[in-house]
């Protein structure tokens, strides 16, 4: 029950009070005053017919009890008795108890309850100085009865009248008070929530009574407003930091995926997703301090965050996913824009490294590809994976491209780890693996027998040779074989494949190696086994490594060209002029040729210390008896730069 009703409820109850005792007492009273009147009554009448019967010429029986019976008659009197001297009843005439209460007027139980006194009055009768008898004298209470009982009624009559208002009034002051309540109470504290009430209303409050009850609320709600101001920008810091990354500072990996999924729903015309790795940041780790490397990272963030603020008109994302992994949403943007991009932040990149304890600066691969409409999200992240994996394992510089519209012929840009796993231990176990051969062409004529390049495929199945499908190319499975750590067994495999074709060709084949399979410490036990088994010409085999992987790991390479050298393996290096340091340490390694790119050629003409450099590497290359393979026609590349190679 409310306060409220309370106070109505308690307040009617006080009224009911009053009102039944002052019933009470005016009927009370009034019982009182007419049992007075019945005593006055009964004591003059008693008085007066004694002094009637005491006249001598009354003193006749006969006459007295016509005197009696006359007074009576008036019905006034209840009783009347006249006994003599010895106590003998002379007259009496006594009223009927018999009659019915409606007859009588009052009921019975107001009788009972507020019953009048007898009115009882005695008197002497004598003759001159002798008392000849005793008058006995009740007045009647029925007319007594009669008017309290009216008077009673008439009372209740009012007090029924009066609650009757009293009521109406009650509900009509409750809903007074409710309203006012809610007008001064209850919509300022509503006001509270919709921030419509402003401070100091409590001035223009309704009811003096209320005002200081207005004013704390007002001043309840500027605490509560001053609170929910500070949860809000705790929230909102909290969201900052469940959606950032705590080191640098930008959107995190929950955030990115989300902003992902949101892009590849809305943006009809498309983007690029790029992905850059540190891979040397254990090695960062370990030489310098956990501070110095939070602050390098966030540095890193600011630097490539500046890259595409200044350079793209577009809203980009970027993100850091994990301790070594950044990543940059580009949406509605066209393949010529890439490229600018890419260049400004490897310049960035590279401006950034860190010098490692061999002396090697730490290095980014780089990852990039496209996305298209309400494309799976899954399939994307999935080919930006695969383009990380070949970026760490060809070892260069620069940012490789897996389009979305290039699937490899096998379908496969959704796989994972799993998938690729069990394909590569099947096709192992299965033996589905074979060469796809070719003839290389000499574009310097320095040689005058056939060499052939080799490239290791894989099939879907063990039959499907004669079928559609076209198998996998190392180029697409070897960067995940790498990561699974499969390298060395697919290149065992492309050894012993190439070893089987010598021995029913005619001609040199050269094979690729990846740097992951030589640096294994068993691999190299493991190929002279296979070497050794072998009857064919094995200076007819070549085996063709990455410059890179000079740098990277010298002394693993330096180790393995000496012991193919041994066995008769000539030992071939491609992409030496895109890593032109490399020239100091050609000597150890005892090549057989190496490999320059035509591209490359025409960019280092360009300036004079390109062209020195060209010249140093071909100088050098003369000097060590080391073949130069060139992969494009020598008509392709400027004058001054044929003079060189040709020289």
């Amino acid at each position: 029950m409310s306060l409220l009703k309370h106070l109505l409820l308690s307040v009617s109850l006080a009224i009911t009070v009053i009102l039944v005792g002052t019933v009470w007492l005016s009927v009370d009273s009034a019982r009182a005053y007419l049992s007075a009147q019945l005593q006055a009554q009964s004591d003059s009448a008693a008085t007066s017919l004694a002094l009637t019967l005491s006249q001598p010429f009354n003193q006749d029986p006969v006459t007295q009890e016509l005197l009696i019976t006359a007074l009576y008659d008036t019905g006034q009197f209840y009783r009347i008795e006249l006994y003599g001297t010895k106590g003998e009843q002379i007259v009496s005439r006594v009223g009927d108890e018999s009659l019915p209460t409606i007859v009588r007027g009052a009921p019975a139980w107001f009788t009972d309850m507020l019953p009048l006194r007898q009115a009882v009055s005695m008197a002497q009768v004598s003759d001159g100085w002798r008392q000849t008898g005793r008058l006995v004298i009740e007045a009647d209470a029925g007319q007594a009865r009669d008017t309290l009982w009216a008077s009673f009624m008439q009372i209740l009559m009012v007090v029924l009248i009066a609650g009757l208002v009293w009521a109406c009034f009650v509900w009509v002051l409750m809903r007074w008070l409710r309203q006012a309540l809610r007008e001064e109470i209850e919509m300022r504290v509503e006001g509270m929530l919709t921030n419509k009430v402003q401070i100091g209303n409590w001035k223009r409050a309704r009811f003096s009574e209320l005002r200081e009850v207005t004013r704390t609320i007002d001043e309840v709600r500027e605490k509560v407003m001053v609170t929910q101001q500070e949860q809000n920008a705790r929230i909102e810091s909290l969201q900052l930091e469940l959606h950032q990354d705590e080191v640098t500072g930008l959107a995190n990996r929950k955030y990115f995926i989300n902003e992902m999924r949101r892009v590849l729903d809305e943006d009809k015309n498309g983007g690029y997703v790029l992905l850059f790795r540190q891979r040397d940041l254990a090695a960062i780790n370990t030489i310098m301090t956990r501070a110095n490397v939070d602050n390098w990272l966030r540095n890193v963030g600011e630097q490539v965050s500046q890259v595409f603020l200044q350079d793209h008109n577009q809203p980009v994302q970027l993100a850091r996913l994990n301790g070594s992994d950044f990543v940059v949403l580009l949406p509605n943007l066209e393949g010529p824009d890439i490229a600018p991009l890419t260049d400004m932040l490897l310049t960035v990149l590279a401006r950034l490294r860190v010098q490692l304890p061999s002396g090697q600066f730490c290095r980014w691969a780089l990852a990039l590809t496209d996305y298209r409409f309400q494309e799976d999200i899954a399939t994307v992240l999935s080919r930006l994976d695969r383009a990380l994996m070949r970026a760490e394992s060809s070892g260069h510089n620069t940012v490789e491209f897996v389009s979305g519209s290039d699937d490899g012929g096998v379908g496969l840009n959704a796989a994972g780890e799993t998938q690729w796993r069990q394909l590569l231990q099947e096709g192992l176990a299965e033996r589905r693996f074979l060469l796809s051969v070719r003839q290389q062409p000499d574009h310097l004529k320095q040689h005058p027998y056939t060499r052939y390049e080799a490239t290791l495929m894989l099939r879907h199945t063990a039959h499907s040779e004669g079928q559609d499908e076209k198998p996998i190319s190392a180029y697409l499975f070897m960067p995940v074989a790498a990561r699974l750590g499969l390298s060395a067994v697919c290149d065992l495999r492309a050894v012993e494949l190439a070893l089987e074709w010598l021995a029913d060709n005619h001609g040199d084949l050269v094979i690729r190696m990846s740097l992951p399979t030589i640096v294994q410490p068993r691999f190299l036990q493991e190929i002279q086994s296979c070497l050794s088994r072998s009857n064919v010409d094995l200076s007819r085999l070549y085996i063709e490594l990455d410059a890179y992987g000079v740098e990277a790991h010298g002394e693993e390479l330096e180790v393995f060209c000496s012991a193919m050298k041994e066995m008769g393996v000539r030992v071939g290096l491609r992409r030496l002029l895109e890593h032109i340091g490399v020239l100091r340490h050609l000597q150890p390694l005892q090549l057989s040729y190496v490999s320059f790119s035509a591209d490359v050629i025409k960019e280092m003409v360009v300036s004079p210390g390109g062209m020195e450099l060209l010249v140093a590497a071909c100088n050098t290359c003369a000097r060590l008896d080391i073949q130069i393979q060139l992969n494009a026609p020598i008509t392709e590349i400027p004058l001054e730069a044929q003079k060189v190679l040709r020289a």
